[in-house]
């Protein structure tokens, strides 16, 4: 729960009963100045080709979750009409990777939006 009170936020207390709060409305941070909120990769808005690098980014719910953070090589691209139903044309495409640590094809396809592109070296 955020207030806001004036330019001060009141965030709510820890566990200590002290009140955390930022002073800057614009920046919602603890007192140890740790983001509350990650910035979430997102995926490429185009589709990945044969060869791009991509990192895993999937839930801690998934069912593949062991995979999550997992810096792969796509190996295959997919396609399919599940854009067709959602009405994105991103959603028609799905992936083969190969894992670059272990150098092996992973035995699952992952979807567009389960992947981030990766900076050069990673």
């Amino acid at each position: 729960m955020v207030i806001l009170c004036g330019t001060t936020a009141i965030l709510g207390s820890d566990h200590h009963g002290k009140y955390v709060y930022e002073y800057s409305v614009g920046v919602m941070q603890q007192a140890d100045t740790k983001p509350i909120m990650e910035d979430i990769p997102q995926p490429s808005s185009d589709s990945y080709s044969i060869g791009d690098r991509v990192r895993i980014y999937i839930g801690s719910d998934d069912s593949d979750s062991r995979y999550h953070g997992k810096v792969c090589e796509i190996v295959k691209v997919l396609k399919d009409d599940l854009d067709a139903e959602t009405g994105r044309t991103i959603d028609a495409y799905s992936y083969i990777l190969r894992d670059i640590e272990s150098n092996k094809e992973l035995p699952i396809s992952f979807r567009h939006h389960d992947l981030v592109p990766t900076s050069d070296g990673q």
